[in-house]
């Protein structure tokens, strides 16, 4: 979902927001950043987790609830 949408949710009472991607994540936190009910939104990854990415997941996620593979 776009981050206009995401605010919207936020505005009326949603209180998480899976997200598939890191990247995307973090585009959309910042756009979010004038919403003060986004930002007390709990951020949970729903999509694979790739090692080369898990330092900025663990920096924007509150939840991580998939990974790519064990090891």
């Amino acid at each position: 979902m776009p981050a206009e949408r995401i605010a919207e949710a936020a505005r009326a009472g949603l209180t998480c927001i899976g997200e598939n991607y890191v990247q995307e994540a973090r585009e959309k936190r910042a756009a979010l950043a004038d919403c003060p009910q986004a930002q007390a939104l709990r951020w949970h990854l729903i999509g694979n987790l790739q090692r080369n990415k898990a330092r900025d997941a663990v920096a924007l996620f509150d939840v991580i609830e998939t990974v790519d593979r064990a090891a």
